[in-house]
C-alpha cells in the first residue's frame, strides 16, 4: 500500500465479508474485502462511504462504494406522468377494478382513461420507489447479526427474508422493464440494473439542460 500510496477507505456495517456457513463453533468468519485508492482519488470524489452490504443468498458480502453524487440531477423535479403499470396485474383486484373504470356508463372516451388514473392510488404500494423502499427495510433487517447466528431459527427466519426480498426484486425488475422500453428482453432473470441504466440513459437523452439561440 505505501509502495503504490495507497489509502483505506474504512467501512461500516458488520466487520465480515465471508462465512464458511457452518454453525456453531465451526462456524469461520473473516474480512476479505478492501477498498483503496490514491489520494488523487480521495481528494476527486470526496466523500467516499464504504459499506459492507447485506450478505444475501451467498457466503459472501458485497462491499457498496458510493462517490459523491450530483445533488442537482437528483433534486430535479419531474413532471407526474400517469401509466398503468404491468406490475398491477399481480393483484387480484386489478382486473375488477379496470373493468369498473371502463364500464362506468356515466364517463366517455378521455373520460374513462381520466378515471384510471385512481389506480394509481389503490396500487401505491407497488410504486417502484415504495418497493425500493421495503427492498431497503428488508435489506438493514438482513442486515443484522441474525444472518451469521448459527441458531437454526434464526436461520429460517434469515431464510424466510431472502424469499420476501427475492419476490420485491421481481416487482422492481417488472416496473424498471416497462420504463425502459426493452420488450426483447424478459424480465426474471436480475436484469433491473440493465433496465435501470437504459431509463437513465433515456432521460439523459431527453433533457435539455439549456437553450441557445443565433447569439449563443
Amino acid at each position: 500500500m505505501d509502495v503504490y500510496g495507497l489509502q483505506d477507505h474504512g467501512f461500516e456495517g458488520y466487520p465480515f465479508t465471508w462465512t464458511n456457513g457452518r454453525r456453531n463453533e465451526d462456524n469461520i468468519q473473516g474480512w476479505l474485502d478492501k477498498s483503496l485508492a490514491k489520494e488523487s482519488f480521495f481528494n476527486r470524489f470526496s466523500p467516499i462511504r464504504v459499506s459492507h452490504l447485506a450478505r444475501y443468498g451467498c457466503d459472501h458480502a458485497t462491499t457498496g462504494i458510493q462517490l459523491e453524487s450530483d445533488n442537482d440531477s437528483k433534486n430535479r423535479k419531474r413532471p407526474y406522468i400517469f401509466r398503468f403499470e404491468e406490475l398491477w396485474c399481480k393483484d387480484p383486484a386489478c382486473e375488477n377494478l379496470v373493468a369498473q373504470f371502463w364500464n362506468n356508463s356515466t364517463k366517455i372516451g378521455f373520460q374513462k382513461l381520466e378515471a384510471m388514473k385512481e389506480l394509481d392510488d389503490t396500487f401505491k404500494d407497488y410504486r417502484s420507489n415504495n418497493v425500493r423502499k421495503e427492498i431497503c427495510r428488508i435489506e438493514n433487517l438482513l442486515k443484522e447479526d441474525i444472518k451469521w447466528d448459527t441458531d437454526r431459527s434464526k436461520i429460517e427466519a434469515y431464510k424466510a427474508l431472502e424469499r420476501q426480498k427475492d419476490n420485491l426484486l421481481q416487482m422492481e425488475e417488472i416496473a424498471w422493464r416497462q420504463r425502459s422500453r426493452v420488450m426483447w428482453l424478459n424480465h426474471g432473470d436480475q436484469n433491473t440494473k440493465f433496465f435501470h441504466g437504459k431509463v437513465s440513459q433515456r432521460r439523459k437523452t431527453n433533457t435539455n439542460c439549456k437553450l441557445s439561440d443565433l447569439t449563443g
